[in-house]
């Protein structure tokens, strides 16, 4: 089972270009954890159905902030989120 920083590792690396480098990387990681409000949690379990770990919320930012690493250019989201303004200050953007 991975921690939340570890699952944020490996989104960069399937996500990012291999041109940005580990350091890059790392650079992009720490960016969405801040973001996001998930660097107190950074190194806990994400967690399943029998291991307890993130809660429900946390999981949730977690699942956005995998898509932001890679910096998309559009966003669909199907319910309005409770982190908009985290999402806003990731994304450097104005939120509607």
């Amino acid at each position: 089972m991975l921690t939340v920083r570890e699952t944020l590792d490996l989104a960069a690396q399937l996500q990012l270009p291999a041109s940005l480098g580990p350091a890059g990387r790392a650079a992009a990681v720490d960016h969405a954890l801040q973001s996001l409000g998930l660097v107190k949690v950074s190194e806990t379990k994400v967690g399943d159905a029998k291991t307890r770990g993130l809660s429900g919320g946390e999981k949730k930012r977690l699942q956005i902030a995998c898509e932001l690493i890679a910096s998309p250019r559009l966003v669909f989201a199907g319910v309005w989120l409770l982190y908009n303004n985290a999402l806003c200050i990731y994304t450097r953007t104005p939120c509607v």
